[in-house]
């Protein structure tokens, strides 16, 4: 699947030409809305739930993480081809949907979105992966090559110390992350994540948080911590894959859908967080 064949298939189905990505103007003021959002996983995106999201009216989206599948680096056993080039002509078709719907878009990276990454330093003499690093500019991060040319889409992350750490980052009191933890007991990965970040605050370099938004789960869940703290599960937005079915049965249903909450001066209004369930 090329570029163009994505972006006709999601014309298709979403509706819409293809055109030039322009992004809507941001409402001025104190208040902002935000869309959490999780798990596309490229090519194998829920686009009945993509649509749904693309409709919402808000200030700011925040991905956070695997927007593309990275299924042909897959450490599991693969029962189909899908090559990098479809996952990422695919992932780029849905990231210009989002910049023509939301006039920000945050990105943290996940796991499967380091795929490519991880097998390159694998597989390849270290000489050889910072040649190719030098000619992509100075990084291996794919969703920094597909999101070049989309003005109001950044990759963001937290600088810690002289490390980027690209999966988690902090809006004002909200704090989302992309970590690897999964649990089927409902609620343990936030409160064991709550625990880390609580713990390593002053080596992050965080401040104060209030809400702990985690994705990587595909639960879309509520859940209080401390007195005053909450910690989310945001959803995804992609289809069973065949790994989820593995005999092992050590996996939950699937929650499609996504979080929405208001923001007043960098603080979230704790009433306005609601969990969109779309199954």
């Amino acid at each position: 699947m090329t570029l163009d064949a994505a972006r006709e298939h999601l014309a298709t189905a979403l509706g819409g030409a293809d055109r030039q990505v322009v992004a809507p103007i941001a409402v001025s003021g104190d208040r902002e809305r935000v869309v959490l959002v999780s798990d596309f996983h490229a090519p194998f995106t829920r686009l009945d739930v993509f649509a749904r999201l693309c409709r919402e009216r808000a200030d700011r989206l925040v991905i956070m993480g695997d927007v593309d599948d990275g299924y042909a680096g897959s450490t599991y056993t693969k029962y189909e081809r899908v090559p990098y080039t479809k996952s990422l002509a695919y992932a780029k078709a849905l990231l210009e949907r989002t910049a023509e719907a939301f006039p920000k878009v945050d990105i943290i990276e996940g796991n499967h979105d380091l795929r490519l990454e991880k097998r390159l330093r694998e597989q390849l003499d270290a000489d050889i992966v910072d040649a190719i690093k030098v000619l992509a500019r100075g990084s291996l991060s794919p969703l920094k090559a597909i999101t070049e040319n989309l003005p109001n889409v950044t990759l963001v992350g937290t600088k810690v110390e002289q490390f980027d750490v690209r999966w988690f980052y902090q809006l004002g009191d909200l704090l989302v992350c992309h970590a690897d933890k999964y649990s089927s007991v409902p609620g343990r990965t936030l409160t064991v994540l709550h625990k880390w970040f609580s713990s390593m605050r002053r080596q992050l370099g965080l401040k104060p948080f209030r809400v702990l938004a985690q994705a990587h789960t595909h639960q879309l869940t509520w859940v209080p911590l401390e007195a005053d703290q909450l910690g989310l599960e945001v959803g995804c937005c992609c289809d069973v894959q065949e790994y989820m079915l593995a005999p092992a049965c050590t996996g939950v249903p699937q929650r499609h859908g996504y979080v929405t909450l208001d923001m007043v001066k960098d603080k979230v209004e704790i009433e306005s967080i609601r969990l969109h369930w779309l199954d």
